[in-house]
């Protein structure tokens, strides 16, 4: 049911609503992009709290695998387990994308276009 959606969206934007609609959210919601260049150092400090707390998951992350396979090597759990391989998988992404900075890179991206798009103030 997504179809009748994305063509009330290509029909909005023929008829050049959309476009108005855009206009009154760069109105209402802008940008304030000299407040974010002033708070660097909380950012700083943020970055080295949330670094500290990767580098703990990301171990923990990892003495969860390892105690899995040693528990396999008991016979105590299957290493067949697909429940605990998706879990730790996706755990993994997740981790693997904050850690690089990928995220990050993805929402500065959506920053630089929302201002080339006129949404600053």
């Amino acid at each position: 049911m997504i179809l009748p959606r994305i063509q009330t969206l290509f029909y909005l934007q023929d008829t050049g609503v959309f476009e108005e609609y855009w206009e009154q959210m760069k109105k209402i919601y802008p940008v304030n992009t000299g407040l974010i260049s002033k708070a660097d150092q909380i950012f700083i400090g943020l970055n080295v709290v949330i670094s500290i707390l990767l580098i703990g998951l990301f171990c923990y992350w990892l003495m969860r695998v390892f105690t899995f396979l040693a528990a396999t090597r008991t016979a105590r759990a299957n290493l067949a387990d697909t429940d605990f391989w998706v879990r730790m998988g996706a755990a993994g992404l997740i981790l693997f994308l904050v850690m690089s900075g990928s995220i990050l890179v993805l929402f500065e991206q959506l920053y630089n276009l929302a201002i080339e798009n006129g949404w600053s103030t």
